[in-house]
């Protein structure tokens, strides 16, 4: 449930991109990516400062 919850976010954050190319945004759930907008794959992810892992 969180997960469909956060793409939803990842959506509303991403539709100026994707109205303006007239994509849907194509979640490739296994491998947690998205496939048709690179760029929106940065949110999905973080970067942890050097010295902090999870």
């Amino acid at each position: 449930m969180t997960e469909v919850i956060l793409l939803g976010n990842l959506a509303v954050r991403m539709s100026p991109k994707t109205q303006e190319k007239g994509l849907r945004l194509a979640y490739d759930g296994p491998s947690m990516r998205i496939t048709n907008l690179p760029e929106a794959n940065e949110y999905l992810h973080r970067q942890y400062r050097e010295g902090w892992t999870l």
